[in-house]
């Protein structure tokens, strides 16, 4: 045995057998006495370091402590449940998420914190939940914190906890299920004179509403937003709905609105010194550029967004910066790789829970197979991806995923159910305001149809997805449909 451990070993039976030798009393008073020496020596950045341990010192003094003395209980109990405050926040600072939610837990259930307290513990520990990708045990967290503050008229707190609800219910299950609580939400904020939350919550219901709303409706809805926000003050929830403008812009084709709103939300992210904002919008900013086909940009931005999702913790992000990797490898012809990068994406979104994200990694996957003509796994992905969007009732990427299978149905002869598919996807498509994806299966729909001898239909088709893909300025989309027309029709004379 090395000396150095046999040393420590040798000290840490010293140690316990001198600790045994104390009186309970004088325990009890060893604990006490290593909180106040602390106090009294450390600043509040060695304290917060160290409160963890120094809240331990004190659950073990009044463990210890045999008195009747109710006042010098309460007041031991009190220090131990501001020294946890402390902790919770410490650790939440440095995304040290398991440890935050233990201590907020513990916070939550001490029996000298106040129901305020109890309410502030689990809703902060809901939002590091949440945060952290695991979204059933926040949505707990949120429930029991509802609960509380609805029993003691806290309106604020109810807001806040109905908000939590209702985002853990937007990941999960789609936006028909998040609707209702953040609704309530918004009423619970605007009774409290909430400014900053009424905000937040005006953002997310835009959000919600993106998928049944014309994107002009949306942006309007999010600037609306974003100005209770700035008169607020609120500038973290101002970021989040700038990321969110950025995202519609980006899914209309406005590529350098998107590309300038995001640099605007990652400066307000960096400003306030948040990690997972900043993960966020790193994230969407590599999507633009590798639809841009700007690779380079693409890979280094996206790089660097697991890496600040790492930072983080967050489980949720780093699943959907390894589903952006996987969408970048397939944009950049890396196939064999995409595919395994995709199972590894969707592995990890399973395990954090975001069912929408799963649903984008299934129809990429999908898509990809579709590119490689692999339709005999192309399909069974692309329905696994259908499911969930109608589920969620996310009408512009089950539009997607409809057109997707219609491509799927023309290649192998099923003349009815691509007709049928191509009529619906585009239906869908066309109520989301997805001009690029409706361009691109209108073009297919075209071509198809071109090919089955249906002119006129086609002809139609054709002259409308041309004038879609000019209207968002997409040259080399409009020329790879005119190479495909010209073929078919040469084929059909």
């Amino acid at each position: 045995m090395h000396a150095e451990v046999a040393y420590l070993f040798r000290h840490a039976l010293l140690r316990d057998a001198a600790y045994s030798l104390q009186t309970p009393r004088d325990r009890a008073r060893l604990h006490t006495l290593v909180v106040d020496v602390a106090e009294a020596i450390f600043g509040a950045d060695e304290i917060a370091a160290v409160a963890a341990d120094l809240a331990d010192h004190l659950q073990s003094a009044q463990a210890l402590r045999s008195t009747t003395n109710l006042r010098e209980l309460r007041a031991l109990a009190e220090r131990e449940l501001r020294l946890l405050r402390v902790a919770a926040g410490h650790a939440k600072a440095r995304y040290w998420n398991r440890d935050a939610v233990a201590l907020w837990d513990r916070v939550a259930g001490h029996g000298a914190s106040s129901a305020m307290d109890r309410v502030s513990a689990l809703l902060d520990a809901g939002q590091v939940l949440a945060h952290s990708g695991s979204l059933e045990s926040a949505r707990e967290r949120f429930e029991q914190a509802l609960s509380l503050a609805t029993a003691e008229g806290m309106r604020n707190e109810a807001g806040q906890a109905l908000r939590g609800i209702g985002i853990t219910y937007a990941q999960t299950s789609g936006p028909s299920f998040a609707l209702p609580w953040v609704e309530r939400a918004l009423a619970a904020f605007r009774e409290a004179e909430n400014r900053s939350g009424e905000g937040l919550a005006l953002s997310n219901l835009a959000q919600l509403h993106r998928s049944t709303s014309r994107p002009e409706e949306t942006l309007v809805r999010m600037r609306e937003a974003r100005v209770v926000q700035r008169a607020a003050g609120d500038r973290k929830g101002e970021g989040s709905t700038v990321n969110n403008l950025a995202n519609v812009l980006k899914d209309v084709a406005r590529r350098e609105e998107a590309e300038a709103t995001y640099h605007e939300g990652l400066q307000i992210a960096r400003s306030c010194n948040d990690l997972q904002l900043e993960a966020t919008l790193t994230g969407n900013l590599a999507a633009l550029y590798r639809d841009w086909r700007r690779f380079d940009d693409a890979d280094r931005e996206n790089l660097h967004a697991l890496e600040l999702a790492r930072q983080c913790g967050d489980l949720r992000a780093i699943a959907v910066g390894l589903t952006n990797r996987a969408m970048l490898m397939a944009a950049a012809g890396r196939h064999d790789a995409a595919i395994e990068a995709y199972a590894t994406a969707i592995s990890a979104l399973r395990d954090a829970g975001d069912r929408m994200w799963l649903g984008i990694a299934l129809l990429n996957l999908g898509l990809l197979h579709c590119q490689l003509k692999q339709f005999t796994e192309a399909e069974p992905t692309l329905l696994n991806a259908l499911s969930v969007f109608s589920a969620m009732r996310e009408r512009g990427s089950e539009g997607v995923a409809r057109g997707a299978l219609a491509d799927v149905y023309a290649a192998t002869a099923r003349a009815q159910q691509a007709d049928e598919g191509y009529k619906s996807a585009l239906a869908l498509l066309e109520q989301a305001g997805q001009l690029d994806q409706e361009a691109d299966f209108r073009g297919h729909y075209a071509v198809w149809l071109r090919g089955q001898g249906v002119n006129g239909p086609a002809d139609a088709q054709f002259a409308r997805a041309l004038a879609a893909y000019e209207k968002i300025n997409d040259s080399r989309g409009a020329e790879r449909l005119r190479q495909r027309w010209d073929e078919v029709s040469s084929k059909s004379g």
